[in-house]
């Protein structure tokens, strides 16, 4: 990333996997996320939405979850919370992902909607993916 300050790297996160999924978001006022985002792409483009949204779907599911530098720093959206650590699968970043993982409480699943991390569960991946805390 420092051989090329100008290049941006996008992660799969909650909304892109919320939109996919199909899965609602509801924000202040009780507005949906995933349906403003369809009506968006139905207005825009019109009869060609659905071809959008399929390319969309391709492109969310070619995101990757994390990437690890060399200097042993792990850059990603989030980490699973406290709660979804059990029986969560670090190596869902060294494998191929499968439709389960971006299931709900699947392995991509749980690492894009994690809040409130503590040392429980930073530390334990921090030694599975060999990065410093």
């Amino acid at each position: 990333m420092l051989e090329r300050p100008g290049q941006v790297l996008s992660f799969l996160a909650n909304h892109d996997l919320a939109q996919i999924r199909k899965t609602s978001i509801l924000k202040a006022g009780g507005a949906s996320v995933v349906e403003a985002f369809t009506d968006g792409v139905d207005y825009l483009y019109g009869g060609r939405a659905e071809d959008v949204a399929a390319a969309y779907e391709q492109f969310v599911l070619a995101l990757p979850l994390a990437v690890r530098c060399a200097n042993r720093i792990l850059c990603a959206h989030s980490l699973p919370s406290p709660l979804k650590m059990p029986g969560f699968d670090p190596a869902v970043l060294t494998r191929e992902l499968t439709d389960d993982d971006y299931a709900s409480n699947g392995a991509a699943h749980r690492m894009v909607w994690g809040r409130n991390q503590t040392e429980a569960v930073t530390q334990p991946l921090c030694d599975a993916w060999d990065v410093d805390q």
